[in-house]
């Protein structure tokens, strides 16, 4: 798990894995001190690729283009 992955896209604008090319994602639950103490102070949560399961790290969904709708 990195917490610099950055984002990629795909030609239609659609956000998808930098790992795999996957467009499914899931929210999963904080674990140890980082993600618990640190991350929450930047406003950053983690995030699974279904897929290849490639975790990282992005805002809480506040717009149509969040993972609720990437599955």
């Amino acid at each position: 798990m990195s917490i610099f992955t950055r984002a990629r896209y795909d030609k239609n604008g659609k956000r998808i894995c930098a790992r795999c090319g996957s467009d499914r994602f899931e929210r999963v639950l904080r674990e140890g001190f980082l993600q618990t103490h640190i991350m929450p102070f930047f406003h950053r949560y983690p995030w699974r690729c279904v897929i290849c399961n490639l975790t990282f790290y992005r805002p809480l969904r506040r717009n149509a283009e969040d993972p609720a709708e990437w599955r």
